[in-house]
């Protein structure tokens, strides 16, 4: 894709998701509740523990890495980032009513992450990873930010009901997962 082209699509990607945050906002807690199984196991997978400095990605309405602040306590911190400023928004409204006073917000580019190297403990990604427009840069990008792992959801549909990764980011269109490259584990890691 060319990038005039690629910077086209981001632009209707961004504003789409800039256009349907007040619906997500209305039914976050639906969302949080039929996503707690991989919300769970997306945590777990990913070593979130006590401490902690935490990045979602993609946040939407902020249901995973609300999820994260309250395991990291107050001596982690978690931010929650979305493409769209009013998805970023609806999900400090949401922590802000919750009491996380270890969440800070941020719009960021999952593709484009405006953070140092190594920037946070873990890295998460629930469900934006499958509408990157450039998911090669994405995939590169998402592990670069952890110091330690990364955990990204495959997908929707079918593929989505199978496990996640253990240790970060799928690579290709198989089952093979690689961690975040601090992560001293340089093999793939089979999905189970």
């Amino acid at each position: 894709m060319s990038a005039s082209t690629s910077e086209a699509v981001r632009a209707q990607v961004h504003g789409m998701w800039s256009a349907v945050a007040d619906r997500w906002a209305d039914h976050a807690d639906e969302i949080d509740e039929r996503g707690a199984d991989i919300t769970a196991a997306m945590l777990t997978s990913a070593g979130v523990r006590r401490g902690d400095e935490v990045l979602e990605l993609a946040c939407g309405p902020g249901g995973l890495g609300m999820a994260a602040a309250e395991l990291v306590g107050a001596e982690g911190a978690v931010v929650l980032s979305d493409v769209a400023g009013e998805m970023v928004a609806i999900a400090a409204e949401r922590a802000a009513r919750r009491g996380l006073t270890n969440v800070r917000t941020a719009t960021l580019d999952l593709e484009e992450i405006a953070e140092p190297e190594n920037s946070f403990d873990v890295v998460l990604c629930r469900e934006g990873l499958m509408f990157a427009v450039e998911p090669d840069q994405a995939i590169h990008e998402i592990p670069r930010a952890a110091s330690r792992r990364s955990c990204c959801r495959r997908g929707v549909g079918a593929a989505a009901r199978q496990p996640m990764a253990r240790s970060g980011v799928r690579r290709s269109h198989g089952n093979d997962w690689h961690p975040s490259p601090a992560a001293g584990n340089s093999r793939p890691v089979r999905a189970r």
